[in-house]
C-alpha cells in the first residue's frame, strides 16, 4: 500500500512537470513568434510598368503583352479587350464609341459617347 501511494505521488509530480514543460515550450514559441513579427518590415508594393498607348492613356505592360499573345490575328477582339482594360464596366454600360446612332435601326435612341481621349487612344 505504501508503495502504491509513493507511485501515485510520483505520477502526479511527473504530470505536473510534463505540464510545465509543455507550457515552457509554448512560451518559447510565442516568444520566437513575437521576435519574428517585430522584425517584419512593411513591404512596399511595386507599381506595374505602364505603357502609353496614346493621348496619355496608360495600360499595364503585362496586360498589353497578354492581349498581343491571345488576340493575335484578331484586331476586333484585341480592340474590344483593350477597351475593357481602359474603361470600367460602368463607363462602358449603355454607351457607344462615338455616340452616333445606329444606321440600321432608326427607332433606337442615340447612346452617349465614351470619353474621346481614351477611346481614340484605343483606336
Amino acid at each position: 500500500m505504501e508503495r502504491i501511494g509513493e507511485l501515485e505521488e510520483r505520477i502526479k509530480k511527473l504530470e505536473s512537470s510534463l505540464e510545465e514543460a509543455r507550457n515552457y515550450g509554448l512560451y518559447r514559441m510565442v516568444k520566437q513568434l513575437r521576435r519574428v513579427v517585430s522584425n517584419i518590415e512593411p513591404v512596399s508594393t511595386i507599381e506595374a510598368e505602364k505603357v502609353n498607348i496614346g493621348d496619355g492613356v496608360l495600360v499595364e505592360k503585362t496586360n498589353l503583352d497578354r492581349l498581343h499573345t491571345h488576340c493575335r490575328g484578331a484586331p476586333a477582339k484585341f480592340a474590344r479587350n483593350l477597351l475593357r482594360s481602359v474603361f470600367t464596366p460602368e463607363e462602358l454600360r449603355d454607351k457607344s464609341l462615338f455616340g452616333r446612332g445606329a444606321t440600321q435601326k432608326k427607332v433606337v435612341s442615340v447612346k452617349e459617347a465614351l470619353v474621346p481621349e481614351r477611346g481614340n487612344a484605343v483606336i
